[in-house]
């Protein structure tokens, strides 16, 4: 996936940028921000900069291959600023400026991210589709989306989910992540 999408997999408990990242979101979450702790930050969550990649150390190599599908579809947005068949955002850091500042930005690259992951796991392994609503609702915590942002997740995450449902590949991240794992043998 690095090869192909352009970007790294650094292991998030010894990068210094992280724990840093990880500092400022324990004090936002002590004021009261809806988001991770410093230790839930760096023990339960990827983090995508850019074309960096960042996983918790001791995960599973299904779950790394399952949340870097996610987190390279990212890296693939960083890039191209689109999305397959989509008018996206800029590339490069106007990715990252509409990443940051627009709800909307964020819930759509969220949702296309989540759509790679559930290609993967649906369609190579077999797991059951989530609810939409569950899709809007991984947004809730970390995201600082508000009802109106949750409403626009679900509503992407309906029309996605019933692609996959169907069998449809739409994310060049989920096509690579599936062929990947036919080729190693482990898919279902």
């Amino acid at each position: 996936m690095g090869r192909k999408f352009h970007g790294m997999v650094i292991d998030k408990t010894q990068a210094t940028e992280m724990a840093i990242v990880g500092n400022i979101f324990e004090i936002l979450h002590v004021v009261g921000v809806n988001v991770p702790t410093a230790a839930e930050f760096k023990a339960n969550f990827a983090t995508t900069l850019g074309p960096l990649v960042y996983l918790p150390s001791g995960w599973d190599s299904r779950t790394q291959i399952d949340v870097g599908t996610h987190e390279f579809t990212h890296v693939d947005q960083f890039w191209t600023g689109e999305f397959k068949g989509d008018v996206g955002f800029g590339a490069g850091f106007g990715f990252a400026y509409l990443y940051l500042m627009e709800p909307e930005a964020r819930v759509r690259a969220e949702q296309h991210a989540m759509r790679a992951q559930w290609e993967l796991k649906h369609l190579a392994f077999g797991e059951p589709l989530p609810k939409p609503k569950d899709c809007a609702m991984i947004l809730e915590h970390g995201y600082m989306l508000d009802a109106s942002a949750l409403k626009l997740a679900e509503d992407l995450a309906e029309v996605w989910l019933t692609e996959v449902y169907y069998g449809k590949v739409d994310t060049d991240t989920g096509a690579e992540a599936i062929r990947i794992v036919k080729a190693l043998g482990i898919a279902d």
